[in-house]
Formats: structure tokens, sequence, C-alpha cells
């Protein structure tokens, strides 16, 4: 790959194992859409990377990675730019650390990431519209910062097990829908005050 890259969309079942080095996208500087997916069900990737990823172009405004191998993302990895962010059935624990500038970001989606364990802070996105976080199996608790987005509408949890709490009041006053179905571990819950349009889905599972 060179910097005369822009896009990347890659079927993972087109291929068997695949073995990719930490410096893959090194020299991709212009990369602004990469989409590794499968088409098949959408659950797996055979993409690897024995030796870790090392970096990805910081100009990336739409990142789709199914099963996405790593527990992070690249240390070096900057996310302005990113408008959407779908990482579902990943390996991923956390993201990131700290706190990123995420104000072009529209949607989150990490579905049945099933080792997620942390959110980063999400403050900075102010943009952010929805965020899918369904059988994140490990996760226990949410960033604060998640339900005071000013422009959250979608916030579903299902299947989420060990989350145990929200603590704290829900400020947005444009969330529409939360999500609890099969949070069977929650036992603490927020006010939710200003929004009269708001709908909780929360059913008894086991």
């Amino acid at each position: 790959g060179t910097e005369a890259v822009e896009v990347i969309t890659f079927d993972s079942t087109e291929v068997d194992d695949l073995y990719l080095k930490p410096d893959s996208f090194r020299n991709m500087t212009n990369l602004r859409y990469l989409k590794i997916y499968n088409a098949s069900d959408g659950s797996t990737c055979n993409v690897y990377f024995p030796d870790g990823l090392e970096w990805l172009s910081d100009k990336l405004r739409y990142l789709w990675w199914d099963g996405y191998c790593l527990e992070y993302l690249p240390s070096t990895f900057c996310a302005e730019m990113l408008v959407e962010l779908h990482m579902s059935h990943s390996k991923l624990k956390k993201l990131w650390d700290g706190v990123q500038n995420l104000v072009n970001l529209i949607s989150f989606v990490l579905d049945d990431s099933k080792d997620l364990v942390e959110i980063p802070n999400l403050s900075r996105a102010t943009n952010l519209v929805s965020v899918y976080l369904r059988k994140c199996e490990s996760l226990c608790q949410l960033h604060p910062s998640i339900l005071s987005l000013p422009r959250l509408t979608q916030l579903l949890l299902r299947g989420c097990i060990k989350l145990e709490s929200l603590k704290t009041n829900i400020h947005s006053k444009s969330l529409r829908e939360l999500v609890l179905s099969g949070c069977s571990s929650l036992r603490i819950f927020c006010d939710i005050g200003g929004n009269d349009t708001f709908v909780l889905t929360r059913h008894c599972c086991t």
C-alpha cells in the first residue's frame, strides 16, 4: 500500500487465513475508508496481526472491521476524523487510553465484542447519535460521559449481562431509546429528567 490508497473494502471470506505485519498500513497515509468484513455471517474475521498493529491512518473517516483480532487499536491512532466506528464481534478489551477529540463521530458500534471491559471517555463526541453495545458480555459499567451527549438518540445495551449500574443522571434531552433487555445484573439505575419522549426497554431475562 502507498499514499495513493484512499479506500479498502475487503471481504475476508475470499481468502484463507491472512497474516499481516504490524506496519502493513504504514504507507497508506491517505486511507479514509477501511472496511474489512465477513459477507457470510459477519461474526468472524481471518485477518490476523501476530505481532500487533502499529498504525492506522489519522484520516480515517469510516472504520468497519468485523472480528478485529486485537485487544486494542494502535496506541498512535487518532480518531478525530472518524464518522463511523463499526467493530462488531471484535476481540477488543478497550479502544484507547485517554480522551480523543471525536467531534465528527456519529455512529459507534461494538456489538458482540464479548471481551470489551471499558468504554472510553466520549465527552468530546458531541455529534454522536447512536451507540450500539449489544451483547458486550464483559462490560460492567459505562463511562458517564455517554449519558450526557447532546445529540445521542439511541443507546442499545441488550444482553450486557455484567452491566451492574448506570450511576448518573441522563442529561441528554435528545435520547429517545435506551434498551436494557437482558441486562440481568443491572441493579442501580439513574434519574431521567427533561425528556418527555424517552423510551426505556428493559425485559427480565435470565
